[in-house]
């Protein structure tokens, strides 16, 4: 079974590929499957950077390891671009920036942005692909929307296959999509939260024509929750296009938060009850072939436990430059010298 995977732009990052289609990637191809990953979101970055001012070393390891500034020019220049190619009648870059539009509007604006200069330069990316059995697009916040809108509708033209939206938004939006069917009027099905088991059954349904499992429908009142497998080694693919300034390999080792108390914050919501690996095997693999590329490893968990955080540097042990995030303590003031000794 052949899938292709979308990153629609924009995305302020240039260092590395992200992690939650490098595991969807792992998993499936793990499984016999053969997985395309197009990332339009790099793509733009460089086509609308200075790649010389997007080089420049910063010092730093992980997510703050980039010109924030010239990436955030990039983000402006596309949403312009995207505003300026449909009837903006009033609206402003934030307006897509937030998706803060009817329906309606989202729908003419991805039209036009189907249609547009950038509309011709993303069928030509995806025309270089044999057709998939299945389109997935990954969607990690509003921003994202109408790009993505606007690659369902360049799919649909060139090929007849299922379209499946996953990602951050979409896991933070699945009782609004499952409750009202106008977020479906494009999209074949939505999966929320980490699925890399999921994503291995759905290729698997597709390829026998069986009903899916794990996926969800916009208007159809209820929200299946993907089954993920933390312990899946990520498949970067070509990391040609990546290393601005130097390449980033993501990986993760726990999900959901190990704090969770903050009133306001969505993660909870989004990546699900807190979870360790039962094993550190996978990272380890990621750490290898970080060191062997001469890169830094990023860990994305959402808030790493001092034990884990020991255990990454008993690990590591200053192979690699890396980085992740956890909850300033007294008891990570004691751990801090060891950790920076193993590289962090």
């Amino acid at each position: 079974m052949r899938a292709l995977l979308i990153v629609p732009p924009p995305v302020k990052a240039a260092g590395g590929p992200l992690l939650g289609v490098s595991m969807l990637r792992g998993a499936a191809e793990a499984a016999g499957h053969h997985v395309d990953v197009l990332d339009l979101a790099i793509l733009e970055n460089h086509s609308r950077c200075d790649l010389t001012n997007l080089s420049t070393p910063t010092g730093l390891a992980g997510d703050h390891d980039k010109n924030a500034q010239e990436l955030s020019f990039a983000e402006l220049s596309f949403l312009r671009e995207a505003l300026v190619s449909g009837p903006g009648n009033g609206l402003v870059v934030d307006d897509l920036k937030e998706a803060r539009l009817s329906f309606r509007q989202m729908d003419d604006l991805a039209e036009a942005l189907a249609s547009s200069r950038w509309g011709e330069s993303a069928i030509k990316h995806l025309s270089a692909f044999s057709p998939p059995g299945l389109v997935g697009i990954s969607v990690m916040f509003a921003g994202q929307v109408l790009a993505a809108l606007a690659v369902t509708q360049l799919v649909r033209k060139l090929w007849s296959v299922p379209v499946v939206w996953g990602g951050a938004h979409v896991t933070a939006l699945a009782p609004e999509i499952a409750s009202d069917p106008k977020y479906g009027r494009s999209v074949d099905g939505f999966v929320a939260g980490y699925a890399e088991r999921t994503f291995v059954k759905l290729l698997d349904s597709i390829q026998r024509g069986d009903p899916w499992t794990g996926v969800f429908r916009a208007g159809k009142g209820e929200v299946t929750r993907a089954e993920d497998d933390p312990s899946v080694v990520p498949v970067y693919g070509d990391l040609a296009l990546y290393g601005k300034p130097r390449l980033t390999l993501p990986a993760q080792v726990s999900r959901g938060c190990s704090y969770g108390a903050c009133t306001y914050c969505t993660y909870p919501a989004v990546e699900g009850p807190f979870r360790a690996a039962p094993a550190l095997g996978h990272a380890q693999q990621v750490v290898s072939k970080a060191e062997s590329l001469g890169a830094v490893v990023s860990f994305k968990d959402s808030l790493l436990k001092l034990e884990i955080l020991e255990a990454l540097s008993d690990m590591i042990n200053g192979r690699v430059a890396w980085s992740g995030s956890t909850k300033l303590s007294g008891e990570l003031a004691k751990l801090i010298p060891r950790v920076a000794n193993t590289g962090c």
